[in-house]
């Protein structure tokens, strides 16, 4: 667990990885309104683990945690949902992985909703953000192919994230109760017109590997996230 900066304690970011960039993002934009924020996130974790991994036992006491806290008003979830569900794509891409049958992925989800049905109901406000799109090929090699200013190189084509993503915006949209906040960052880091998700986007890198936001990626999917739940409130 990491506390990031001097002010209450009003937010949590709960994950894997995932969540790394998308906790240091949100506390650097809050910290001016005397916010700060806990980070607690646990690499490669999430409910597609055993019940008895020390990965699911960490993932009860950060629960507990964040349940305990009073001051902890709202919280983020960041996980690499898909790989959880599906698989991960870094050895087969463009082929798309499925690993578990749907019986195991709609029981891995269902972990997920209780976890946030039980933070509603002490009070927190709940904000999921879903799995950004990854990257078919290596950064390395994109961001060597920039070589010129405003340059963009593209992730992966939109279409293949849909086929990625499966039935599980349908299923989240339709099991999640209203009071959830969902980001879907292939909003933001996509163009669907031209079937293209953004790696690089005027020569600013949006992904430090080939599916872990980078700070300036973080901050994007960040900042709409606050302007909407200010709009929210509105």
């Amino acid at each position: 667990a990491c506390r990031y900066f001097e002010g209450e304690l009003s937010w949590a970011v709960l994950g894997d990885s995932h969540g790394v960039p998308i906790a240091y993002a949100l506390a650097d934009l809050v910290k001016d309104q005397g916010q700060s924020i806990v980070h607690l996130t646990f690499s490669g974790c999430g409910f597609g683990k055993p019940a008895d991994s020390d990965c699911r036992r960490w993932l009860s006491d950060a629960e507990e945690y964040i349940l305990e806290n009073n001051s902890i008003q709202s919280v983020v979830l960041s996980f690499r949902l898909l790989a959880q569900l599906y698989g991960r794509h870094e050895f087969i891409y463009p082929e798309i992985p499925k690993d578990k049958t749907d019986y195991e992925i709609l029981e891995i989800l269902s972990l997920y909703v209780g976890l946030i049905e039980r933070l509603q109901a002490s009070g927190k406000r709940v904000i999921w953000i879903m799995q950004p799109p990854e990257v078919g090929g290596s950064m390395v090699s994109l961001l060597r192919s920039i070589t010129q200013d405003n340059t963009d190189a593209i992730s992966v084509p939109f279409d293949w994230w849909v086929k990625r993503s499966g039935v599980i915006p349908e299923k989240v949209k339709k099991i999640l109760h209203d009071d959830t906040h969902i980001v879907w960052p292939e909003e933001l880091l996509c163009n669907p017109k031209i079937n293209f998700c953004y790696a690089i986007k005027k020569s600013i890198a949006l992904y430090r590997d080939r599916d872990h936001l980078s700070l300036e990626g973080a901050k994007i999917v960040v900042e709409d996230l606050l302007l909407n739940m200010d709009a929210a409130v509105e």
